[in-house]
């Protein structure tokens, strides 16, 4: 749910799950569809229609540093 959002930086992953010897990532249809939805939830929020459980202001304040 991305209501849920919270960053997920390269530094906050300890491992990468394997798979036959190499890593998986999220394929880009997916990762696409994912910031789609991102994108739509950040411009409702611009609206004063905020869906996220997450404070995504600080989120946003800390990643900018």
């Amino acid at each position: 749910m991305l209501q849920n959002a919270f960053p997920a930086l390269e530094k906050y992953i300890n491992h990468p799950h394997i798979v036959n010897g190499k890593p998986l990532k999220v394929i880009d249809t997916l990762r696409e569809e994912i910031l789609v939805n991102f994108k739509y939830l950040m411009a409702l929020k611009q609206e004063g229609l905020n869906l996220f459980f997450t404070d995504i202001d600080l989120i946003k304040e800390k990643n900018v540093r």
